[in-house]
């Protein structure tokens, strides 16, 4: 039988489940698809990932190191938690099944049948491999900033990655971090208007709402992974409908309503930045600056990211150990050019054309002089060997 959670660990987890703020009717409907790991707190997300970001910047350059298995995975009194960057799973080890099982217990589909199964993990002594991925070990290590547990195939390649999560990480939705630093930068869009996620940011400063708040705190990734709706504007509240018979009556200083998520956007990862199509607009709330109508199709160009020193699009692959299951938002092309960019960032030159033709177009990029070998960190050659795998796959 699989350990059962103690009193303890179900009310710390229906805490952590509790935690979403209560909005007016009217909202609810374009919210019940979506979490919300801040709350419209647009200050409280500014600092958090502005210490994030500082964080994976000084520990990129670290060496990774493989951790025990018996205080990760094999510890029976323990509550220890991992993330996809989707779900969120407890792991219970059961010494007489010599077996570790994933539990999920959030997600942010919202919907039980969306989790992702992680499959069991057997145990044969000192060796922990993936009940129905013959070949993959499993072992738990230090990548830069980030506890990770890893499945490796017989190639070495990382093939199945999970995070490790604090109780206090879980409480505050810091699960969710990898997809916002993932599709963190400043894009712009055809008419020079820029879409900000992510601190620090030109037009965007955390602290105040002159401008549409520069991150999105709410999502929801498609069955097939090929897209991601998100409310983008949170924190603009509705001016209310004068007509409305609700008109004055309603909480949050929104006259009628107040929509805390003004914007639904539809996003899909493009080689030069997204491509959003404005799936809802909440008509009295004003946007500045405003990009795109409700129906419209916009494309938005990334051109910087928050991880200052480093240039390209995906300069997150040189910073934090990434994910398979959220490569999988990303179309081959793109993998394609997010696993050439780490090299691209030491000058490095490619066998391919087309992919020479792309950094050769890159007003950052420069070709390194001499034969001296390129050596990448830790975090770089995990990333690298992980995106390579998933480009294998598609």
């Amino acid at each position: 039988m699989m350990k059962k959670p103690t009193l303890a660990i179900v009310i710390i987890v229906m805490a952590a489940l509790m935690t979403v703020s209560v909005m007016p009717v009217q909202a609810q409907l374009r919210h019940e698809n979506y979490t919300r790991p801040y709350n419209g707190d647009y200050r409280e997300a500014s600092d958090h990932f502005t210490d994030v970001i500082a964080s994976a910047m000084a520990h990129r350059h670290e060496n990774s190191k493989v951790l025990s298995i018996d205080r990760y995975l094999l510890d029976e009194d323990s509550l220890l938690i991992w993330t996809n960057g989707i779900d969120t799973y407890l792991s219970n080890y059961d010494p007489q099944e010599k077996e570790v099982v994933f539990e999920a217990f959030s997600s942010t589909y919202n919907r039980s049948n969306d989790i992702i199964e992680i499959s069991p993990l057997k145990v044969q002594g000192r060796v922990v491999s993936v009940a129905d991925k013959p070949g993959v070990k499993v072992t738990v290590e230090q990548v830069g900033a980030n506890i990770v547990l890893v499945g490796r195939n017989a190639q070495g390649e990382p093939v199945m990655v999970l995070y490790r999560l604090t109780q206090q990480q879980e409480r505050n939705y810091e699960w969710t971090d990898l997809v916002q630093l993932i599709m963190m930068g400043n894009y712009q869009a055809p008419d020079s208007a820029c879409a900000v996620f992510g601190p620090k940011m030109p037009f965007y400063t955390g602290y105040k709402y002159d401008k549409d708040p520069g991150f999105f705190d709410s999502y929801h990734i498609s069955q097939d992974f090929k897209s991601m709706d998100i409310l983008y504007g949170n924190g603009r509240p509705s001016k209310g409908d004068p007509s409305s018979p609700n008109w004055g009556k309603m909480p949050g200083g929104g006259g009628a309503a107040a929509i805390m998520g003004s914007m639904e956007w539809n996003i899909t990862p493009t080689v030069d930045g997204l491509q959003v199509v404005i799936s809802h607009d909440e008509k009295f709330v004003s946007h500045e600056p405003r990009i795109g109508n409700e129906g419209d199709k916009v494309m938005l160009t990334k051109v910087q990211t928050p991880f200052e020193g480093l240039d390209g699009k995906w300069a997150i692959a040189s910073v934090v150990p990434l994910n398979e299951t959220l490569l999988r938002l990303f179309p081959k092309e793109v993998l394609t050019l997010m696993r050439g960019e780490i090299y691209a960032r030491y000058g490095d030159t490619f066998k391919d054309p087309a992919t020479q033709r792309y950094f050769d177009a890159q007003p950052w990029y420069k070709r390194k002089s001499g034969n001296a070998p390129i050596r990448l960190t830790d975090v770089e050659r995990f990333n690298y060997k992980l995106i390579k795998y998933v480009e294998s796959t598609r």
